[in-house]
């Protein structure tokens, strides 16, 4: 009885003895591979969200004649969009086609598919790049995929409407890009547009992504 009982101690024990080197295997397997993933995934969503900017450094500079797509949505006034990116007048929705007439050190002149022309100024002051950066940013010569978001930011990048979740590409595609006396860096969470000459709208980004600002839905 006792020497029975003795062998299932000592099975019971050589069992639990196996069952905890298992586990320890599995671990030193497990975590390594769930850090590497950990560290992975930021940088995956980073080289993600940059496809767009990556886009825009990677095509070559429009030249007149050539036929292109509104590469974001921009608003132009009385026949003239200012590169400072003021916020009224009639809007010109991403992909909408776009004839370049022309192009000199300060400005360009588009003819959109409409058939009325826009007259794009840069303001260096204001912008800090020079009128083929610009056209570069606008001009794209293919469209912009925004067709693979869902429903609802298509529509509102179309439409110029910034929403709550947008990432940083995604408020470039709807509103274009804030003037760099303002905001230097796009790698800065906080953006600043002019809805005109006097009026600053403020946008705020948290993990990457539009959190706050005036007139946001």
């Amino acid at each position: 009885m006792t020497s029975a009982f003795s062998r299932r101690s000592l099975l019971l024990s050589t069992t639990a003895d196996t069952l905890r080197a298992m586990i320890n295997r599995f671990l030193k397997c497990i975590v390594p591979v769930v850090v590497m993933v950990a560290f992975a995934w930021p940088c995956s969503l980073s080289a993600a969200a940059s496809k767009y900017l990556a886009a825009v450094e990677d095509d070559s500079i429009p030249v007149a004649g050539k036929e292109y797509y509104a590469r974001h949505t921009f608003m132009y006034e009385k026949g003239v969009h200012s590169a400072t990116n003021y916020w009224r007048g009639i809007l010109v929705p991403i992909n909408t086609g776009v004839y370049l007439i022309s192009i000199d050190d300060r400005s360009m002149l588009l003819r959109l598919s409409s058939g009325e022309t826009v007259r794009v100024e840069n303001v260096p002051e204001y912008t800090r790049t020079d009128i083929s950066t610009i056209a570069r940013r606008m001009l794209s010569r293919t469209p912009v995929p925004v067709e693979r978001l869902d429903k609802t930011m298509t529509a509102a990048i179309k439409n110029g409407v910034l929403r709550f979740g947008m990432t940083k590409d995604q408020v470039l595609m709807a509103r274009g890009y804030p003037p760099a006396h303002e905001t230097p860096s796009l790698d800065l969470d906080s953006w600043k547009y002019w809805s005109n000459r006097f009026v600053i709208q403020t946008i705020v980004f948290e993990n990457g992504v539009l959190a706050r600002g005036r007139g946001i839905q």
